[in-house]
């Protein structure tokens, strides 16, 4: 079974791109309760879930997810993401993406994804790296934690205004 123990989140959405203002959660087993007042990251922390396992993003633009350079008052910001889990087949995984957002010279945002990486730390302790240069980061996940992207994406990651589906009425 797969378990997460912590998450690592910093310049994405609300939480800042400084050293100090990095989140850091840790998963307590069997269960995570993630609470707290509005604007306080909940949801920066769901949607991070959600890009480092499936590449979802929110709205679909990485613009939107990475940290505001406005309110940041920085000429780049640098966004990272950091997940640390047991895999299905028991080994110790940490999963790194990283983002940034520059304003170009004629006043035009540009954000893009940097190298990502997986890092799998066998049973005998052997490491293994894996790169986004030589392989689909996503689909090495997806393998890792064992469950489609699908899944993940509408029914664990669900935001919460579409999470009544079940109970709606059915569409004509």
């Amino acid at each position: 079974m797969v378990l997460l123990h912590q998450l690592m989140v910093r310049g994405v959405r609300s939480v800042g791109c400084s050293e100090e203002e990095t989140q850091v959660i840790r998963f307590l087993d069997p269960l995570t309760i993630i609470s707290g007042p509005n604007g306080s990251g909940k949801t920066s922390l769901i949607e991070a879930l959600n890009f480092i396992t499936t590449g979802a993003l929110p709205s679909g633009k990485l613009a939107s997810f990475v940290h505001s350079l406005e309110v940041s008052r920085k000429a780049r910001v640098d966004g990272m993401i950091k997940l640390q889990f047991t895999d299905c087949k028991g080994r110790l995984c940490v999963a790194t993406k990283r983002v940034n957002a520059t304003m170009s010279k004629v006043g035009k945002l540009q954000c893009k994804s940097d190298e990502f990486n997986i890092q799998i730390t066998t049973s005998d302790g052997q490491v293994r790296s894996l790169s986004s240069k030589v392989a689909d980061f996503q689909k090495e996940i997806i393998n890792l934690i064992g469950v489609p992207a699908a899944i993940l994406d509408n029914v664990i990651f669900c935001h919460q205004e579409e999470s009544d589906w079940p109970l709606s009425e059915p569409k004509n």
